[in-house]
């Protein structure tokens, strides 16, 4: 990819973003924000940005856009919609995990309707009220069953806060936690997915859960929680571990009974998210040459060990990268 191409990627994006930030404004705000007034329930600051803003444009922009890109087409009205709703649901759902000690059996019941509705908080009805106008949508069979194996790899990922927990286990909990929320984002989009499709599926959202851990390394560590940047030998080993989850996603988009220029529009296109991941990780790489290996997580401050993309030093490594990762096959 040239200079040029990247420029095509990044314009590509941000308009996709820019339309789906209008379509959040235009449908799910509304809808939510009544909801919450017959509640008379308020989100808060935090709860509007994850509801409002990272959920539904990165679910959308980052995740859904990129899926139908394997058929060659753009999402439709009504897919649109699901996966929005949809995605604003699920972090109303990790806080019910993560701060309100929900279970997965839990959470299955509730939106089963099989727990008294009288009995529930505030934020419970609200994702009730959402999950009742999800149901309107035609939603197929198949989500409710990719559903549930979604919410098992978020209830699992509670293990997380075990210390003794070993590389391998963190890889896989990784692999399963957010490769299952995007084959669940995959059953809103109307398409009979091919194996080859839902690997490539799959295969994205272990790659997008590194670049979460890898962003929210500081977060994690002042919460306790222990993802495979700290399980790791030292920061080489992550990215040894990162660049072979790309060559896995190469390799199975080399497989897909396409032409070659739409293969490599794809591995392009995935390249543009996966740079911020080698950014990342060469930010924690520097904070290794600062402080020494092993690392000290808990006495680096938040700026060392936060990538900012608006230092010279972060947007020149991802450009490198992104040209990298738009020929590389696997290979260092």
């Amino acid at each position: 990819m040239t200079y040029l191409g990247l420029f095509y990627y990044a314009a590509d994006y941000y308009s996709h973003l820019y339309r789906q930030l209008r379509f959040v404004k235009s449908y799910l705000e509304p809808m939510v924000n009544s909801f919450c007034d017959v509640l008379q329930y308020q989100l808060n600051a935090a709860e509007k940005r994850k509801t409002f803003r990272y959920y539904p444009l990165l679910t959308v922009c980052a995740l859904a856009e990129n899926y139908v890109l394997l058929k060659g087409r753009s999402l439709s009205e009504i897919e649109r919609q699901r996966i929005t709703l949809m995605s604003s649901m699920a972090t109303l759902c990790d806080d019910l995990i993560d701060e309100d000690g929900w279970t997965e059996q839990q959470l299955l019941d509730l939106l089963d309707s099989k727990i008294t509705y009288h009995s529930l908080s505030s934020k419970a009805k609200l994702i009730v009220a959402m999950n009742e106008e999800l149901k309107k949508l035609q939603v197929k069979p198949a989500y409710w069953n990719q559903l549930r194996k979604a919410f098992h790899g978020q209830a699992d990922s509670i293990r997380q806060h075990q210390e003794d927990l070993s590389l391998e286990e963190t890889i896989i909990i990784a692999r399963e936690k957010n490769g299952n929320y995007c084959l669940t984002v995959a059953e809103l989009i109307d398409e009979n997915w091919t194996d080859v499709e839902r690997q490539i599926i799959y295969q994205h959202g272990m790659m997008g859960q590194m670049t979460n851990d890898i962003y929210d390394t500081y977060k994690d560590t002042h919460e306790g929680i222990f993802t495979m940047v700290k399980k790791v030998r030292d920061v080489a080993h992550l990215r040894e571990i990162f660049r072979t989850e790309v060559g896995k996603m190469q390799q199975l988009i080399m497989q897909l009974d396409i032409s070659h220029s739409r293969k490599k529009k794809i591995i392009e296109r995935y390249g543009c998210m996966d740079a911020f991941t080698m950014v990342g990780i060469d930010t924690l790489h520097r904070v290794a040459k600062k402080y020494g290996e092993p690392i000290d997580w808990k006495a680096i401050p938040k700026s060392d060990l936060q990538p900012d993309m608006a230092k010279f030093w972060s947007r020149r490594r991802y450009f490198k990268y992104v040209v990298w990762l738009s020929k590389v096959r696997g290979k260092k």
